[in-house]
């Protein structure tokens, strides 16, 4: 019999109930991590957009499925008013070919660095499941089971 962390007869996910009871600190925002990254275009050459705005639009594009520089573009200038929100965009919304240069320049040590310290401020490693569950759903201690990991 297949346990599953969904309560049928409410038809709710008993792991969402669960993280809302979760007393947790306020997420890292995401604009605090590429702050940290040293800028790669060369100093005195004339910066359209600002290179925060740039990893910001890039990573939310990336986590809505768009996979390619032309793809982060066309999402970026259809969630225009959405951005503005959050961010000024003083140059516009970047093109692809800027995403694709500042990505070809950048430090990917640097910017993985960052991206980690971003989602570890978001998703705690204990927070995954309710204590004692495993991926497959069972409790702790019928037969070994590989434990829900980040």
């Amino acid at each position: 019999m297949q346990r599953h962390l969904v309560n049928r007869s409410q038809k709710a996910s008993t792991l969402v109930f669960w993280t809302m009871r979760m007393e947790s600190p306020a997420p890292m925002p995401l604009m605090s991590c590429p702050a940290q990254i040293e800028d790669p275009r060369r100093a005195g050459y004339a910066h359209r957009h600002d290179l925060q705005e740039i990893l910001a639009i890039a990573v939310c594009a990336v986590l809505c499925d768009m996979n390619s520089f032309e793809d982060m573009a066309f999402w970026a200038e259809h969630k225009v008013a959405w951005l503005k929100r959050f961010l000024k965009l003083e140059g516009g919304i970047p093109s692809h070919d800027t995403f694709n240069r500042v990505f070809r320049i950048l430090d990917p040590r640097a910017f993985e660095d960052a991206f980690r310290r971003w989602v570890g401020g978001i998703v705690r490693p204990w927070a995954a499941a309710p204590r004692g569950r495993w991926q497959d759903g069972a409790r702790l201690g019928r037969r070994a089971r590989r434990p829900i990991t980040w």
